[in-house]
């Protein structure tokens, strides 16, 4: 199975999401802000990063930016909470920062699977 960073401040979602991907049968490394994770990124790239906007310290499309400067490969899933009225100019927004998919919150079990499988392609 895959290697997965996971940066999410929310130490509750954090929790829950990376014990589905454990589940899942992935590792993962867990990050509270984007830059730590940013700096873990420079060293050893997983094979998936999953990533949160609103962050201390780096948000997570600044964060996504900063990596495909100097990492154009590995995909990236930024999840984030939005209204239906704004995930399109949202989604438009995390393409352009680089972001192979984006999932809003919230969200199910089944569809996060999915997305991470689809990601992991």
């Amino acid at each position: 199975m895959a290697h997965i960073f996971l940066v999410e401040d929310d130490q509750y979602v954090q929790y829950t999401l990376s014990k589905i991907l454990v589940k899942a049968g992935h590792t993962v490394a867990c990050f509270d802000n984007g830059r730590l994770a940013l700096e873990k990124l420079r060293m050893k790239p997983p094979d998936l990063v999953i990533t949160d906007v609103v962050m201390p310290e780096l948000g997570g499309l600044e964060m996504l930016a900063q990596f495909r400067a100097f990492n154009a490969v590995i995909p990236v899933l930024v999840v984030s909470a939005g209204s239906s009225k704004l995930s399109e100019d949202f989604k438009e927004m995390a393409a352009q920062s680089g972001a192979n998919g984006v999932l809003l919150k919230p969200f199910d079990r089944a569809t996060f699977l999915a997305c991470v499988a689809e990601m992991l392609l």
